[in-house]
């Protein structure tokens, strides 16, 4: 950020102002304004690499939680 410019949104199209606490995507680490900032909404590059972790973490939690009927 140079000469009081300010950070504008990660989207080619916007150029609305980003925001600079919930603007930051997690997976590309690019700025976003309030319009664009889930991963949904701007097309994330790491969109597949988000939903195999939650997928991974939900087929765990299954795992875990899975009931063995009694031999009898």
């Amino acid at each position: 950020m140079a000469c009081g410019k300010l950070p504008v949104c990660g989207r080619e199209t916007c150029n609305k102002k980003a925001n600079a606490m919930i603007g930051t995507c997690s997976y590309c680490t690019l700025q976003f304004c309030s319009h664009h900032r889930l991963p949904e909404d701007h097309a994330c590059m790491g969109m597949q690499r988000c939903r195999q972790v939650a997928f991974d973490l939900n087929a765990k939690t299954l795992r875990s939680q899975k009931c063995v009927a009694a031999k009898l």
